[in-house]
């Protein structure tokens, strides 16, 4: 089985990234892992909640899985982690032994589709600061995964 990483920071684009990804893992027969850094010296205070505290990210973390589980079926990791260090996601990613990894970055100034390999994994950013061409997104997603043996062709000829 094939493992999908994608990082995620809950913005209705990732929200959306993620959705594709999923579908697009169903028809692969791939394994999403659902990833988010959060501020490790963020804590709650009363009446507030904080949104990069650990509990508010896991249960986003566990709301989003179902969400995406109920629509493809797709199994579903969920990984969080304190922010440590500037490639968090990519390293995560090696250590899970993902194959391809999706990033979710909201500072990319750009609505294009970035697609690079780090020590050998290929990696997909979508900027999401902008509106997803989601068509786009899954052609450049599927061709990752059919250059590693993985075809979603089904959910391709729906496009």
């Amino acid at each position: 089985m094939k493992n999908i990483l994608v990082s995620i920071d809950f913005s209705s684009c990732a929200r959306m990234v993620a959705l594709c990804t999923a579908e697009l893992a169903q028809a692969a027969g791939a394994r999403l892992i659902l990833f988010h850094v959060y501020q490790a010296e963020a804590a709650e205070t009363e009446g507030e909640t904080d949104t990069n505290s650990e509990r508010f990210v896991q249960e986003q973390l566990d709301k989003l899985a179902r969400k995406l589980h109920q629509k493809t079926g797709v199994s579903i990791t969920r990984l969080m982690k304190p922010a440590s260090v500037t490639n968090e996601a990519l390293e995560v990613a090696k250590l899970v032994k993902a194959d391809i990894a999706v990033v979710c970055d909201h500072s990319l100034q750009s609505k294009d589709i970035i697609l690079y390999n780090y020590h050998n994994l290929p990696v997909i950013t979508a900027a999401t600061a902008f509106t997803l061409d989601t068509d786009n997104f899954k052609r450049q997603l599927s061709t990752q995964l059919n250059s590693l043996g993985c075809s979603p062709a089904p959910l391709l000829e729906a496009i």
